[in-house]
């Protein structure tokens, strides 16, 4: 699932993939087609700072909605008054999830 989900959020930040000139069995990554950029096969980790910088791409009512979606992981009762603070300490993993329910990416 983790590798899943490494993918999934390189992709929609817009890592590329391409052929590996070295490798021939793996991937070679790349951020927005920047050749200063490669990463081969090394995905980024998702990370807080990795999310950080993914939440920063939401503009208007989805920012909004991934506030939702992370509200719906982190805890099911939203009148609890610990809510906010499960809020603002999600994981990275949980913190992907909600971000690429918003960008419409399905696990």
């Amino acid at each position: 699932m983790q590798i899943d989900l490494q993918i999934a959020v390189a992709k929609a930040m817009g890592w590329k993939s391409h052929p590996d000139e070295y490798y021939i069995d793996k991937l070679a990554w790349t951020l927005k087609d920047d050749p200063q950029r490669w990463a081969t096969c090394d995905l980024p980790p998702i990370t807080l700072d990795l999310m950080w910088e993914a939440e920063e791409m939401l503009k208007g009512d989805d920012e909004g909605r991934y506030i939702d979606e992370l509200s719906h992981l982190v805890s099911s009762d939203r009148s609890h008054k610990w809510h906010a603070f499960k809020i603002l300490h999600a994981t990275a993993e949980q913190r992907a999830k909600a971000w690429l329910k918003v960008k419409g990416v399905n696990l």
